[in-house]
């Protein structure tokens, strides 16, 4: 479950970084993580830290919860 969950946000930060035209290198360092942790964020290897999402969020200019769209499917699905 928890790699599924971390699919599923890192799917949804990857989509609002192509849609706002954002470079994965100007994401990392706008979100203060390093690149190799922001690869394996982003690659949904490695679970992501709720300061991490804040800091993406506050990054993106969109509320928390537009990072955590269709991952109560996720969650419902392993329950």
């Amino acid at each position: 479950m928890a790699t599924d969950l971390n699919e599923r946000i890192a799917a949804n930060v990857r989509a609002r970084l192509a849609g706002a035209g954002i470079a994965r290198e100007d994401y990392y360092l706008g979100s203060g993580m390093s690149e190799r942790t922001g690869a394996r964020r982003l690659t949904g290897k490695t679970s992501w830290t709720t300061d991490e999402l804040a800091a993406t969020a506050r990054f993106l200019d969109v509320p928390l919860s537009a990072l955590l769209t269709n991952v109560d499917e996720t969650v419902r699905t392993a329950s």
